[in-house]
């Protein structure tokens, strides 16, 4: 069941405009119809296409801070770089992080994300693992002597 949620209540849910920032790098990235998804009960996100739709499913913030025990700044960041990195995802119907998605992801959140959102402990691990994810690393050519 579909239920349409008030500005209001989407920003009280998600701790910020996560429509208006999910437009900004779905455009940005060449992303068509994408479905923001609203899942309360998981702390981690995921993208599906149904049809011609890309469908992201995105934690709230109360459920990030419950299952991971951030505090609020450290979710908000958290389901950002999960919008980055799915729509990435979306982008090059790709479920592995390979050298594509992760560049793209890195990339949306330097550009999207705060510099104080990307400097925090979560963040810096996350574009971390990105970066050495084995789909990426085992295609990676080695640099010349």
């Amino acid at each position: 069941m579909s239920v349409a949620l008030e500005k209001e209540q989407v920003e009280e849910a998600f701790g910020f405009n996560a429509p208006a920032f999910l437009k900004k790098v779905k455009d940005e990235v060449g992303v068509g119809k994408v479905r923001l998804v609203f899942d309360g009960d998981k702390s981690r996100a995921h993208a599906i296409h149904v049809g011609e739709i890309c469908q992201i499913h995105l934690p709230t913030r109360e459920a990030i801070q419950r299952e991971r025990g951030f505090d609020a700044k450290t979710a908000i960041a958290k389901q950002k770089a999960a919008l980055a990195e799915e729509s990435c995802h979306c982008r090059e119907h790709e479920t592995d992080h390979n050298e594509a998605v992760v560049t793209c992801t890195i990339k949306m959140m330097k550009k999207h994300m705060t510099p104080e959102e990307l400097e925090l402990p979560y963040i810096k691990e996350k574009v971390r693992r990105l970066e050495m994810s084995p789909e990426r690393v085992e295609k990676l050519q080695p640099l010349p002597s």
